[in-house]
Parts: structure tokens; sequence; C-alpha cells
């Protein structure tokens, strides 16, 4: 994983030998932080890197990345000028692993297409 991977809007586990890493978004919700730090296991205390913060204890989370470099956040979005177009993809961890399947593109007219 590189830091461009990052984006304001979710939450990333860096899992290593030397230690685990949750990266909150600013954008993130309260459920998408807690499952995160959830996934961080087996270590109980998780480094939590919160976007925007600064200080000497998160750098070696940062070198891990290849240094601190841009990512999606609202400067970025902004600076493309492109809508994103939704879509709608459907979960499940049924069979024992999570799987994920595209299910629609949505339109900004209210009509969908069905993908196959």
């Amino acid at each position: 994983m590189k830091a461009s991977s990052l984006n304001t809007n979710d939450c990333f586990v860096l899992i290593h030998p030397e230690g685990n890493w949750v990266w909150l978004g600013k954008g993130s919700t309260g459920d998408e932080r807690e499952m995160a730090k959830r996934m961080a296991t087996p270590d109980p205390d998780p480094t939590v890197v919160f976007e925007g913060q600064e200080n000497s204890a998160i750098q070696q989370f940062w070198a891990l990345l290849g240094g601190k470099t841009a990512y999606m956040d609202e400067r970025v979005l902004k600076s493309l000028g492109e809508t994103t177009v939704p879509r709608l993809f459907h979960g499940s961890n049924a069979s024992g692993s999570f799987k994920s399947m595209f299910c629609i593109t949505l339109t900004f007219k209210g009509q969908s297409q069905v993908r196959d």
C-alpha cells in the first residue's frame, strides 16, 4: 500500500511486523472507524492515526507507506472537476470469505442500468 491509496472518506488498516496502524479519514463514519480498529487484530492496541495528525509517533506509519504524499481528499477531488457515478455493490460473507459483486450503475436522472 502507498500513501496515495488513502482516501479522506475511508479508513485503512496497515498490519506490519513492527506494529499495526489504523488511519481514520475525516469523512469516515463512526461505524467504519470501529470496524477498522477491530480489523487491526491481533494487536489489541493499534496506533490510531487521525487524518491531519502530525507528530513523531506516526512517522513510522508514513515511512512504511513510502512517505507522506498526496491522496484523495477534498482538494484533490475538487481539482479533478469530475463527478463520480454512483454504483451499487452486493457484499456477502455467507461462503466464509467476503465477496462483492457489482450490481448496477445509478444515473443522476433516477434511472438505473443493470450490468450483468
